[in-house]
């Protein structure tokens, strides 16, 4: 925490920005690329060092580790990515949401979920902490007025505003940041149509022919959250068509192409559909 607000504040400034891959020295450790303009891994900093909490229902852990981290990133997203643009929309400014999308994308739908769901739990902690009202009110403010502005072309939930793609972050709203309703239509209907493309945009960079395993068992715990379970263990079939000859997951494993062998966040996530089948962490 002390190295992500000295990357971002001045002195007395409580505001943090964690690089893209953090070394345990909390210096960057990713080649360079626009992967660097990345904000959302903050939120899921935040959201899993709430989640944390929940579970542990350890008070010393939420004021003392827990708190200090989700009110930094907080303060960041406030401080430094909510535009209020002409016509009074809210929005979350220009990053990178994903990178096949590429860079500078504005008012990104998966970004905006994380935003969102980070500055809900953190007033949350503030209040049972019995902390800052006046940021419990702002942070729960603009986490409603980003919800107002989130992209949409009247049937679905869209990556951006006139995006020409399609995108995995659509199904962002129920994972990894759960800000939807699963009957809501324009969420599901974002769903739909993204399946109705996989074929094309099933992986994170335009390789290969097939669905990225990844990608997969994404879907697999949105699907899950959304009470269809056999979608969900059809999607843990999908992605356990990537595996090699040990049981380990690529991003991609095909005949002409093999693209990320060993892939931990595969087999991270898959783990996570399982778990989401057999119990989910809800209200």
């Amino acid at each position: 925490l002390a190295q992500a607000i000295k990357r971002m504040s001045s002195k007395g400034i409580n505001e943090a920005r964690y690089v893209w891959e953090t070394s345990e020295t909390g210096e960057e450790a990713a080649i360079p690329g626009f992967w660097y303009e990345h904000i959302f891994h903050m939120a899921n900093i935040s959201v899993s060092a709430w989640e944390y909490f929940q579970y542990t229902q350890d008070r010393e852990y939420l004021e003392e580790t827990a708190w200090p981290v989700m009110r930094a990133c907080a303060e960041f997203y406030l401080r430094h990515m909510v535009y209020r643009i002409e016509g009074g929309k809210t929005i979350i400014g220009r990053c990178t949401d994903w990178e096949r999308l590429g860079s500078s994308v504005q008012n990104a739908y998966m970004t905006t979920c994380g935003v969102i769901r980070t500055l809900q739990v953190t007033a949350e902690a503030a209040q049972l902490l019995s902390l800052d009202p006046d940021f419990v009110r702002e942070a729960n403010d603009v986490a409603a007025r980003l919800y107002e502005g989130l992209p949409h072309d009247g049937e679905k939930y869209v990556p951006h505003p006139d995006c020409d793609q399609k995108s995995i972050g659509v199904f962002g709203g129920l994972f990894p940041y759960r800000i939807q309703r699963e009957d809501n239509p324009l969420q599901r209907a974002a769903i739909e149509d993204y399946q109705k493309y996989e074929g094309t945009y099933g992986n994170m960079y335009a390789v290969g022919s097939g669905v990225s395993s990844w990608f997969a068992a994404w879907k697999g715990i949105a699907y899950a959250r959304m009470h269809e379970p056999e979608r969900a263990f059809a999607c843990l079939r999908q992605a356990a068509s990537s595996q090699g000859c040990f049981g380990e997951l690529f991003e991609i494993n095909e005949e002409h192409a093999v693209y990320r062998p060993w892939f931990t966040t595969a087999n991270g996530i898959f783990l996570a559909t399982v778990h989401n089948m057999l119990l989910q962490s809800t209200p």
